[in-house]
């Protein structure tokens, strides 16, 4: 067994990956494989701490094991989906279509028909949700307005606009059961569960999706923590299903993956822990404690669609140059794909030009380039036959690889 300790720094986290892998390495026989077995652990990862293995230790595990199987990425279900494509700058990361099918199932369990289910955050889940077979009626709640747009003409669907913590009040004890698949980060999975615990009724079910224990470090410490915050919030964990649900990697993940030498990695590797949680009446039923440590988000984000691309540039007076030398779009990253889709990714700091596809870029003047990529696309009353200065012929160049980088993965 593997010692008992939290693995919270990067150097136990490490040994926690290695462990698995050593405890698993003679159960399959593709690198595909082995990533699935490692409890949410990236790929890269996997794969570097699994060649040092197989050079230190000869016989080891088998000797495919480092071997991808996977030629295509396959069609995306993001492809052909009426939603935007996710952007890495909104961390989201959709079900596939199993685990779509693997949420349906639970929630067949836990709502009669004609029942109300709130979906948080989950607008994939929201747009298949009447191919599922579940008796429930839905009401999607997303801050997005993007997202809201896209999926406002689903009749079956009700759609409510705005961060949870401003919406839920209206709807407090309504719901039956509820899915939430909040971004992977301690304090807004805290907002999630509290505004969860708000919604439902007493014994309505919530279904929390959560990273699997190696995904990064400090996780095990977070997940009893967040347990912690549900009970006092009158949410009692039942149960606990490990890598239940699959997502499918968006564009900038396959890109990143691609970036560290790992190209049309399987797109469905990512699953995720199924908390399942109960709501039980307390004195405070309505009105569950706030977390504390809210960050404002002090970036001024614009963004270009072009195509399914989207091109995101940050205004913010900290994003602006001081000096108006050297070249309009700079590279950041060799190849200008960030390899990475870690919040934690130091290479982050200073970027300001981002793209669907982990392109980053920085930028000595925001504002210009924003005007550049408006001219180019015809925006806001452009022409869309701009004059072929600095600032256009960096935006032209801007888009044209997004949308070639696209088309590479099969989305027009």
């Amino acid at each position: 067994m593997f010692p008992a300790e939290v693995p919270t720094s990067e150097a136990s986290f490490r040994r926690y990956v290695e462990w698995l892998i050593r405890r698993h390495s003679q159960e399959v026989s593709t690198l595909e494989g082995l990533v699935r077995v490692c409890q949410g652990a990236y790929p890269t990862m996997v794969q570097s701490i699994a060649q040092r293995l197989m050079m230190s230790e000869p016989g080891a595990m088998r000797p495919n094991v480092l071997l991808q199987s996977s030629s295509s990425t396959g069609d995306l279900a993001a492809a052909a989906s009426r939603l935007p494509l996710p952007h890495p700058l909104d961390f989201e990361w959709r079900f596939s279509t199993t685990g779509c099918r693997a949420i349906g199932d639970f929630l067949e369990a836990a709502a009669r028909p004609g029942e109300a289910v709130a979906l948080l955050g989950t607008p994939g889940l929201a747009e298949h949700f009447a191919r599922l077979n579940v008796g429930g009626m839905p009401t999607l709640f997303e801050r997005r307005d993007e997202a809201c747009a896209a999926l406002e003409s689903i009749s079956s669907l009700e759609v409510v606009r705005g961060s949870l913590h401003e919406t839920s009040h209206a709807h407090a004890g309504r719901f039956a059961a509820a899915v939430a698949d909040p971004p992977w980060y301690r304090e807004i999975s805290e907002v999630f569960l509290l505004q969860a615990a708000r919604l439902l009724i007493p014994g309505g079910v919530l279904l929390f999706c959560a990273p699997a224990l190696a995904t990064r470090p400090g996780l095990p410490g977070e997940r009893a923590h967040l347990t912690a915050v549900a009970l006092a919030a009158g949410l009692v964990l039942e149960r606990v299903e490990p890598s239940q649900i699959q997502y499918e990697s968006p564009p900038f993940e396959i890109a990143a993956l691609a970036a560290a030498g790992m190209p049309r990695f399987d797109c469905g590797w990512r699953h995720c822990d199924l908390l399942q949680f109960r709501r039980m009446p307390t004195e405070t039923d309505s009105s569950p404690a706030q977390p504390n440590g809210h960050r404002e988000n002090l970036t001024e984000w614009r963004e270009v669609q072009v195509g399914r691309g989207r091109i995101r540039i940050d205004l913010s007076p900290a994003s602006t140059a001081e000096s108006s030398e050297g070249p309009l779009l700079a590279s950041v990253v060799p190849g200008d794909v960030l390899d990475s889709v870690s919040n934690r990714d130091p290479r982050r700091v200073g970027v300001n030009v981002w793209t669907t596809t982990n392109r980053v870029f920085r930028t000595r003047d925001p504002a210009a380039l924003l005007a550049g990529l408006h001219a180019v696309a015809g925006l806001d009353g452009a022409s869309g036959v701009p004059t072929k200065d600095e600032h256009t012929v960096a935006a032209t160049e801007l888009i044209e690889q997004e949308i070639r980088l696209l088309r590479s993965i099969g989305i027009e």
